[in-house]
């Protein structure tokens, strides 16, 4: 049995909720670098999303832990190098 999957079956609703926002937040992550690639946003609009994020976590993560894990140090420069 998955670790949600017994979280939801023990009532633990709010839980799985802060656990699941961590994953939507890195798969938005993953979408902003893909769009990048992709030539949809520039490099400055990916430094901008991220320094959202970052805001967006340092607001929640007190009532999060899971956020704080999802937050890592990539910027647009590092993006670019990796192409």
């Amino acid at each position: 049995m998955a670790l949600v999957e017994e979280m939801v079956l023990a009532g633990q609703i709010e839980e799985v909720a802060r656990y699941c926002e961590s994953d939507v937040l890195n798969s938005y992550r993953v979408w902003l670098v893909y769009e990048l690639f992709r030539g949809s946003i520039t490099a400055q609009e990916l430094d901008w999303s991220e320094a959202q994020i970052r805001d967006f976590v340092a607001k929640r993560k007190t009532a999060n832990s899971h956020l704080s894990a999802s937050l890592g140090t990539a910027n647009a420069t590092e993006t670019r190098e990796l192409m």
